[in-house]
């Protein structure tokens, strides 16, 4: 019985240093983590009490096991012994797993991959095709052939700025007429673009182009078997477009040259044509209003002023004028299924010369292009304009056009295209007209990304109101393109 009383007096300070250090204050270091008994509880007291220093412990005896009594607290092992081993969790099988990525397809693999060059991508391309054409010298009447040699270089330049963007398109070309000299031909055409993101609401179009051609044989262009009057015309402009949430507002003004060169007549002698020669300042204003991301519809304006380095022209008229335009039509941009832009308007022209009438048409303007499958492109095209003209008996001339292409590939290096162009010339006051048609089948067989061979079938046809103009002629050509 001593014992007993003995035992408890000795427990009883274990006790209450256990209670305080449950309640101890958070402000001073929590102990280390101790691994909790898997039982605490009490025993019976079976067996002698062994004194161990200070303290008395019961030692159970050997092969009795301890007993927990209802109600009691889980059983605790004997003081002085290592609490069990926890049992470790059975191990997880280790999986590995394998993401699969799709492959990205790429959109053309055989599209030349370009030149970097600093801050631009260049992609030069020179195409060299021979074959034959049927009417060379564009005559009506009594036709003579011959062997056709065609030379190409072209670049396109793309900038890879993370602001701002640039882009040009430049090409030139010659055709050769082995049997009929005085038809060979050059011509060139480039176009450069510089936008600047002034800020996210305001960007600045810069623009410049220029185009090298010859007269096409019609009315303003007697064929007398001699070579073609040259034509140039370049120009520059700027561009500035302001947007307010879903209304913008763009400002543009521009300055276009037209120079014609002499034309050869019969005999050697040669026709001056300097008095052509014209130069346009133009200014354009435009509202539009994004309905949605797909749909901007768009009201324009547009006032410019035409004015020839000669007063007068050969027949005496005053042919400098002013011109006025309106248009309205929308930006369509439908993902990557249809993009481009389309209106309708009216425009008139006065001159200053009072025996010269007003001239006033209708305008259709139309740049879209459809994709209705990744393996085919439709490129539709439309322009209006009032052109100038040399007749004596009419003050302009109204020029329509359209233009239709189907670009399909049939295999991933095997691209067919069909295209036709049509367009008729209005002289107004001289009651005479002009109809052109041109149309053309080309096939592209890319053998990599640097060689492409080409075959390609054309047509051309004239119709005039004023007889002996009218011809007909037919090109085909065979040739390779390289290109980087």
């Amino acid at each position: 019985m001593a014992c007993c009383v003995l035992a408890l007096a000795c427990a009883a300070p274990a006790r209450a240093q256990e209670q305080t250090s449950l309640i101890r204050p958070s402000l001073e270091p929590s102990p280390a983590p101790v691994a909790k008994p898997a039982f605490r509880g009490t025993y019976k007291r079976v067996g002698k009490p062994v004194r161990s220093g200070k303290s008395t412990v019961q030692k159970p005896a050997r092969g009795v096991a301890a007993v927990r009594l209802p109600g009691d607290a889980p059983l605790a092992p004997p003081v002085g012994t290592a609490p069990p081993a926890a049992k470790p969790a059975p191990a997880l099988p280790e999986v590995t797993a394998t993401v699969r990525r799709k492959p990205v397809r790429e959109i053309d693999p055989f599209a030349p991959t370009g030149v970097q060059v600093g801050a631009f991508v260049l992609k030069p391309s020179l195409d060299s095709s021979a074959g034959y054409t049927t009417n060379p010298d564009q005559i009506a009447g009594t036709r003579k052939g011959s062997w056709t040699v065609r030379e190409e270089g072209a670049v396109q330049v793309d900038s890879t700025w993370s602001r701002h963007a640039f882009s040009a398109n430049l090409r030139g070309g010659y055709s050769d007429f082995l049997d009929a000299p005085g038809a060979s031909r050059p011509d060139a055409e480039g176009l450069a673009r510089l936008r600047l993101d002034v800020s996210r609401d305001t960007v600045v179009d810069l623009t410049t182009n220029g185009r090298l051609s010859t007269q096409q044989a019609g009315i303003e262009q007697p064929i007398v078997g001699s070579k073609r009057a040259l034509i140039l015309d370049y120009g520059a402009a700027a561009g500035v477009t302001e947007t307010f949430g879903r209304l913008s507002f763009g400002l543009k003004g521009g300055i276009a040259r037209t120079e014609y060169g002499s034309l050869a007549l019969a005999g050697g002698t040669s026709l001056d044509q300097s008095d052509r020669n014209v130069t346009a300042f133009e200014g354009r204003l435009r509202v539009g209003y994004a309905l949605s991301p797909a749909i901007q519809p768009f009201a324009e304006t547009t006032l410019d002023h035409r004015v020839r380095d000669t007063a007068l022209d050969s027949a005496g008229f005053r042919r400098n004028s002013v011109g006025t335009a309106v248009r309205t039509g929308a930006v369509l941009a439908f993902s990557e299924l249809l993009t481009g832009e389309i209106s309708a308007g009216y425009g008139w022209r006065n001159y200053d010369d009072p025996r010269l009438a007003t001239v006033g048409a209708a305008l259709l303007d139309a740049s879209l292009i459809w994709s209705p499958t990744a393996l085919t492109t439709v490129t539709l095209r439309a322009g209006s304009e009032i052109a100038e003209t040399s007749l004596t008996t009419s003050a302009g001339a109204v020029v329509h056009k359209a233009g239709f292409e189907v670009a399909h590939a049939l295999r991933r290096n095997l691209t067919i295209t069909g295209a036709i162009e049509a367009s008729r010339t209005d002289y107004q006051g001289a009651a005479v007209t002009e109809d052109r048609l041109a149309a053309a089948l080309k096939l592209d067989w890319k053998l990599n990304r640097t060689v492409v061979v080409r075959a390609s079938a054309a047509h051309e046809r004239l119709q005039s109101s004023i007889p002996g103009n009218d011809y007909t002629a037919n090109v085909y050509l065979l040739g390779l393109r390289l290109q980087r």
